[in-house]
């Protein structure tokens, strides 16, 4: 338990732990540094039981909200190194805590600060409000809004911010929410050059805020510092404290912390002019005083940091422990440089209190003086007095630096420029060639006699690519090349530089390009390989060092090897390792290796192609052009027709992945290289992906690869093991498509070291056909939650996304009879069917034999038919409607088109599904083909295909059961896929075929009735 007597906010903080936990609570917790800047320590929560709770939201650097949180908490910092020690604290019984807590740098906590919050939805979405207070009778302040801002000077104010509402804007470096509530404002004029404080401290009667901002235009508002809270200030009040500039003016803001957080109080002002006093040169107003041609060296260790930041400091910032120096202009030009440590130079004009910058460096551009610094100071006036500030770039950095000033600015050498790459050249200074004139290179001290401008080669620039064919072999000299090529290189790290190109036409074998041979006296190459797109360059692949082939060659030259497509094109883009490699002559080979491959990047696009022959499609995947030619249907580019949409799903292959490790560059494994880390070898294939591994070491890895998902393909699966946890409540896992995070596994969930687990992602939201990436990336600390190393190790491999198929389906029905086969047309019990056009839209229904033809059979029990005078009982199946052959003896018919009695066929017959265009036939029910009778029952069913050739099965006597004897449906369903052997009550249904019978085009299928049969349920596919 943490205890500070040093502040009461700090003792409210450290409520008794004992305290009975009861209403749950929202937590907004702000963590500032030891210069009270929000702070990007790492940060968990648990429970009083040390279970994890995790933050719902960041709304920030340093600042967190945690929902449903018990009243006591403990509060650990796992920064990557030093870990705090925990804070324990017990939370107010409200609905909403606000904690701040200042960590001091050392390890420790500074401060803790905890009050009440009144309710918000959303404390981080906070819009300007308007609401006068109640009971305010006499309106808000006049100075309420910004643009009334009344002045106010040094000293003691007394002030009112009641019922005032809220104009300004918030914040996110500000308090938690970043808001400041109820405000009123005033303008300052600074009085002095050093450092303003503003203060409430112990002296406003509720929770203020201020916020100071450089300026006063309220439509333009710069922020210079702003305090909700500070540690000694009583109630909940504010100081902060900006360094200014005596005659600047400035905006001060003064409000609450809270909505309706208003009151009275005394605003005290300071302004405390900067050191400087003395004989020292450590400000402006005691500048040493140097003249053009002298030299000085001085220490600035001691130096002071308060000055004007210099604007070229290369990444922003303060220069640190600057000197001043000033000197009277001799001519219109002086040229000044600081050396012997990594210096920033600036040169002003004007007074110490109202200085302009006129000129600064922080590295010479010359690099004669290396980190030192050096500026030509242009259009002096004579006999002026100007100053210069100079000072050291770091921190860390002190020393002597020797200051030098030469008027006027030495003459710049001349040298060779070459204006274009076609050779033109010029002799002209650096600055007029390249910024003048527009050239593209400057070399000091040539000439263009006596060395010429180079020429660049032909194929310089992608859009001049030179076309070659394979087998090629070629030399160029890519001295005066430029570099040209895609911001996100390809398969190197960046680059090639100063390169040129080739373009050549796959044949669907494996090219090989190579600078790996005498030819080449560049001693370190580059080759990347694009699709033939100058635009776009898709990748292909690349090479930075592979010199095995021709042995003995230097292995810093390139090899690339790639499958290309039949007519796609490639451009191939080869030159130097770096900027800085010296250019030449490079040879390149490019051979083909035959064979037939399947591409890792199609540079013409591919889908799946449906290619019909009657009712069934053949996917294959081709080109768009490609499935055109062959009479397919295109299914759009990135389909495919079946199986895992994820490339090289096992990780096996390398390179289809784009991988990464902090600490082991992938975080691909073998258990030969890495062990099985507490679990167990790898799901599939040899190779796996390992996050975490290192005890007190913190990784961060990732695997990703881009890949088109097609719409219904919903569902993302991978195995995963997480055989060791660290125990810290941070290392995570996660899953994420374009970016954005659709799965986490926190440390300690799913932990058994032994057993992989499938887990399931739903993707529908990407599922559109689109190119999308996904991502596996692992972030382990590396320490336990109390700051000892810790090792934890998340797996993952075989990711799977199924195409969702479909592709190439024909359209599926069922005949049963019910209707016509338009599905809408109503059958009735005996409706004759011999005549067309009852049937037509799939096919026409026509009987042969001793029969009357088709017709329709109520077969339901209780039905129309049960009983029934002279009907086969056998028939009574109960399915609806099924169809028979008419029999001749009862073929009355009271009503035109409808037997009285309708029955089937003593001697049977033939029914004749003609089908309108190749059909693949799936089943048909057969009633009533038993044993009981004395004469035959047997069955055959014949599909014709539109070449004559057919497919035959017979359905022998006993294929079904007798009903009325021997009990069971009367019915079996007749498989019309298989020429496997089928089962059937008391004997098997058998097939054969004629060599060549296409299933897919059946254009007839005849159902023969050897006796008293029926048939139901033709299912049928169509395209």
């Amino acid at each position: 338990m943490l205890g500070f007597a040093t502040a009461p906010q700090a003792q409210r903080a450290a409520t008794t732990i004992s305290q009975q936990t009861t209403l749950k609570t929202r937590l907004e917790l702000t963590v500032l540094d030891e210069n009270d800047v929000h702070s990007n320590a790492g940060v968990f929560v648990t429970d009083a039981q040390a279970v994890e709770i995790q933050a719902a939201s960041q709304q920030g650097v340093g600042k967190y909200l945690f929902e449903d949180v018990d009243r006591k908490v403990v509060i650990r910092f796992p920064d990557r190194g030093i870990t705090l020690q925990p804070v324990e604290l017990v939370l107010d019984e409200v609905a909403v805590v606000s904690v701040t807590i200042a960590l001091d740098g050392q390890g420790g906590v500074k401060s803790i600060i905890q009050k009440n919050v009144k309710t918000r939805n959303n404390p981080f979405d906070v819009k300007p409000i308007s609401v006068t207070a109640p009971g305010s009778a006499s309106g808000p302040p006049g100075n309420d809004d910004c643009a009334s801002a009344t002045p106010i000077f040094d000293g003691v104010t007394p002030f009112s911010t009641v019922g005032a509402t809220t104009d300004g804007p918030a914040d996110a470096s500000c308090q938690f929410d970043g808001q400041t509530y109820e405000d009123i404002w005033f303008t300052y004029t600074a009085t002095c050059d050093g450092d303003l404080l503003v203060s409430t401290c112990g002296t406003a009667a509720y929770d203020t805020d201020l916020v100071v901002y450089d300026g006063t235009d309220c439509g333009a508002l710069s922020l210079l510092a702003c305090n909700d809270d500070t540690t000694g200030c009583a109630g909940f009040t504010s100081e902060v404290e900006v360094p200014v500039v005596a005659g600047n003016d400035y905006l001060i803001r003064v409000g609450g912390f809270d909505v309706d957080d208003e009151g009275t109080g005394d605003l005290t002002i300071t302004c405390t002019p900067s050191g400087g006093g003395g004989d020292d040169n450590f400000e402006c107003d005691t500048a040493a005083p140097i003249a053009c041609g002298d030299s000085v060296t001085q220490n600035n260790d001691g130096a002071t940091d308060n000055d004007p930041v210099i604007s070229c400091r290369v990444g922003g910032g303060d220069t640190s422990a600057t000197l001043w120096f000033k000197f009277v202009a001799t001519d219109t030009e002086a040229f000044i440089t600081s050396e012997g440590i990594d210096t920033v130079l600036a040169v002003y004009d004007g007074d110490c209190g109202s200085l302009t910058e006129i000129a600064c460096n922080d590295d010479d551009p010359s690099g004669d003086l290396g980190l030192g610094s050096a500026v030509c100071v242009e259009g002096l006036t004579v006999d002026n007095t100007y100053y210069i500030q100079v000072g050291s770039w770091s921190t860390t950095t002190r020393g002597d630096i020797t200051l030098s000033i030469t008027c006027p600015c030495p003459a710049p050498p001349v040298g060779r420029c070459c204006l274009d790459l076609d050779g033109t050249c010029v002799e002209t200074t650096e600055d007029d060639c390249l910024n003048v004139m527009g050239g593209e290179s400057w070399d000091e001290g040539l000439n263009c006699t006596d060395d010429p401008c180079p020429v660049a080669p032909d194929n310089n620039l992608c859009e001049d690519a030179e076309m070659i064919a394979v087998p090629f072999t070629g030399t160029f000299d890519n001295t005066a090349a430029t570099t040209d090529g895609p911001a996100v290189p390809c398969g190197v790290a960046s680059g090639p530089w100063k390169n040129v190109w080739y373009k050549v036409t796959g044949t669907g074998g494996t090219f090989t390009a190579t600078t790996c041979s005498a030819g080449t006296v560049v001693t370190d190459t580059k080759i990347s390989v694009f699709c033939a797109d100058c635009d776009t360059l898709p990748c292909v692949d690349g090479n930075d060092d592979d010199c095995t082939v021709p042995p003995g060659t230097n292995t810093f030259q390139s090899t690339v090897s790639w499958c290309t497509q039949a007519g796609a094109e490639y451009l191939i883009s080869v030159g130097n390792f770096s900027d800085f490699t010296t250019p030449g002559v490079i040879e390149l080979t490019v051979t083909d290796g035959g064979g037939s491959c399947t591409p890792d990047v199609f540079c013409i696009p591919v889908g799946a192609c449906c290619i019909f022959d009657g009712a069934c499609g053949t996917c294959v995947e081709l080109t768009e052009a490609e499935c055109m030619a062959a009479g397919g249907v295109y299914n759009g580019d990135g389909t495919v027709c079946s199986g895992n949409l994820v490339a090289d799903p096992s990780f096996e292959d390398g390179g289809i992945w784009s991988e990464g490790s902090t600490n082991f560059g992938v975080p691909t494994c073998t258990v030969g290289l890495c062990g099985t880390g507490g679990g167990t070898p790898p799901f599939d294939g040899d190779v796996w992906v390992w996050f975490g591994g290192i005890s007190g070491v913190p990784e961060f890895g990732f695997v990703e690869q881009t890949l088109s998902i097609p719409m219904g393909s919903d569902t993302m699966t991978f195995w995963y093991q997480h055989p060791v946890a660290s125990g810290n409540g941070v290392d995570i896992m996660n899953v994420l498509v374009d970016g954005g995070v659709v799965a986490s596994f926190p440390e300690g969930v799913l932990l058994d070291p032994l057993t992989w687990t499938q887990i399931s992602v739903n993707i529908a939201a990407f599922a559109d056909g689109g190119s999308h990436t996904i991502r596996f990336e692992g972030d382990t600390n590396g320490f336990d939650g109390i700051g000892a190393p810790a090792v934890c190790n998340f797996f993952v491999d075989l990711v799977e996304i199924e195409s969702a198929g479909g592709l190439c389906d024909p359209t599926c029905v069922t005949v049963d009879f019910s209707t016509e086969d338009d599905f809408s047309t109503v059958l009735a019990d005996g409706q004759d069917l011999s005549t067309p056009p009852e049937f037509g839209n799939l096919f026409d229904l026509s009987g042969a034999g001793a029969n009357e033809g088709p017709a329709i059979f109520d077969s339901s029990a209780g039905g129309p038919n049960d009983p029934g005078a002279g009907v086969d009982l056998d028939l009574i199946v109960d399915q609806g409607n099924i169809l028979i052959l008419q029999d001749s003896n009862s073929d009355f018919q009271s009503v035109a088109g409808f037997f009285d009695v309708p029955n089937d066929a003593k001697f049977g017959g033939s029914l004749i599904f003609s089908f309108n265009q190749g059909t693949l036939c799936e089943s048909i029910d057969l009633i009533d083909v038993d044993n009981v009778q004395p004469d035959s029952q047997t069955a055959t069913v014949t599909l014709t295909d539109g070449n004559g050739l057919q497919r035959v099965y017979s359905a022998p006597d006993g294929f079904t059961e007798d009903i009325t004897t021997q009990g069971g449906t009367g019915v079996r369903t007749l498989d019309l896929t298989t020429l496997a052997a089928q089962a059937g009550f008391a004997a098997s249904a058998t097939a054969t075929e004629d060599a060549g019978f296409n299933p897919c085009n059946v254009v007839t299928l005849e159902v023969n009735l050897a006796g008293s049969s029926a048939v139901d349920n033709l299912s049928i596919c169509t395209q």
